[in-house]
């Protein structure tokens, strides 16, 4: 995955995942990009975010939901 310098107004630049399998989200990217995670405690759960470039996190929930959702 290239590292990007700059972003275009509209350029995909963050991810955000939340999943009913935290653990197994960090193995899946950690293996498949070699990303390591860092975990902080938040009100109600751990926001896991990738340790070096902020690129994205990882949050838990127990609501399993399909589909998918996206900000403006």
């Amino acid at each position: 995955m290239g590292k990007r310098e700059s972003y275009e107004p509209g350029t995909f630049c963050w991810v955000d995942l939340t999943t009913t399998d935290a653990e197994g989200a960090k193995a899946f990217y950690g293996d498949l990009f070699g990303w390591e995670f860092r975990d902080d405690e938040i009100p109600g759960g751990v926001y896991t975010m990738r340790h070096g470039d902020a690129v994205g996190a990882i949050s838990s929930t127990s609501t399993p939901r399909t589909g998918t959702t996206t900000s403006p």
